[in-house]
């Protein structure tokens, strides 16, 4: 593990690069470094508006982020989640919104066709 060897005496909002690509910023209120996310970094919670920001390698949790689901948003704009369906279920659009229902019935047409050789 690399060590990190932050400066002495850092100011208020100083930021630092380690070796292994990781940056810090040095809180003076809290007195210690925080692992940034690009040149500066922000901490969410609740509801809160990024307006012109650029996010960097970031990592979004969003309800369960369960293996197979789906976001889209709904009708009022929200952002939604639809659970994975289940085998054999095939998605579908329903007033505008996706879902997940039985499949339909094929509507293809099978050709049989026999090659006789005299």
């Amino acid at each position: 593990m690399a060590r990190l060897n932050f400066p002495a005496s850092p100011t208020d909002g100083q930021s630092y690069a380690s070796d292994s690509g990781g940056t810090y910023v040095w809180d003076s209120d809290k007195t210690k470094w925080s692992r940034a996310v690009g040149p500066a970094y922000a901490t969410l919670t609740g509801t809160q508006t990024l307006t012109n920001k650029t996010l960097t390698s970031p990592t979004i949790n969003i309800t369960s982020d369960a293996k197979g689901d789906i976001y889209y948003r709904d009708s009022d704009g929200n952002f939604t989640r639809l659970a994975i369906g289940s085998t054999d279920q095939v998605l579908k659009v329903s007033s505008g919104l996706p879902s997940w229902g039985a499949g339909g019935a094929s509507t293809g047409k099978a050709i049989a066709m026999a090659i006789v050789f005299g």
